[in-house]
């Protein structure tokens, strides 16, 4: 598994992928008001999403923003799927806490995404679970991670990136499964995190 400091963003211009599994930074992460973020979101997904190999699969794990009414992330990325001619193979719900709990800040779900140019949706699977457990604050839950792994493993792909890939809930996850990965992180502390859970 590789970890590497600096752009995400611009590493995947760089780069082609066979799969990416991430999540998008929230507002608070970027520390930037609604009509900067949403920019930021139709800029910088589609430049994830043409990353991706024709046949690989984008997958997003990702938590609308409670912000007068809802940032909603999952439009953002379906418009930009869309108008690369892309599909969606599949929108998964993910549960933060029980059903029938509030939170004031955000959704108690998350989105699970997953967009392919000519990849196939595969066996039908579970639609909604719970997350699992978090490395830390803003990561993913394993279980939806790891249900992510799972999918690109029946589709025959061993090797993944996340270009925000925080503390390394993705590499971690998919070095236990067997892949190969690349995650980057333009926070150098995070990174040197991601670096220290991959080895333990």
């Amino acid at each position: 598994m590789e970890c590497i400091h600096g752009c995400g963003i611009e590493y995947c211009k760089n780069h082609s992928f066979p799969s990416i599994i991430t999540s998008l930074p929230d507002m608070s992460e970027v520390d930037m008001e609604e009509q900067d973020y949403i920019s930021f979101l139709r800029t910088t997904i589609p430049i994830i999403l043409s990353s991706v190999e024709p046949k690989g699969y984008a997958i997003f794990i990702q938590t609308d923003r409670k912000h007068k009414g809802l940032i909603d992330k999952s439009y953002y990325l379906t418009e930009s799927a869309y108008a690369l001619g892309m599909r969606m193979m599949f929108h998964k719900i993910c549960l933060i806490r029980d059903v029938d709990s509030n939170d004031k800040y955000k959704p108690t779900y998350s989105h699970i995404l997953c967009y392919s140019l000519k990849g196939t949706p595969g066996a039908s699977t579970p639609d909604i679970f719970h997350r699992g457990d978090t490395l830390y604050k803003h990561g993913m839950g394993t279980i939806a991670c790891t249900k992510c792994l799972e999918f690109l493993q029946k589709h025959k792909i061993s090797h993944v990136c996340d270009p925000f890939v925080g503390q390394g809930t993705t590499l971690i996850l998919a070095k236990q499964l067997g892949f190969t990965g690349v995650g980057i992180d333009i926070d150098e502390t995070q990174i040197e995190k991601c670096r220290k859970n991959i080895v333990s």
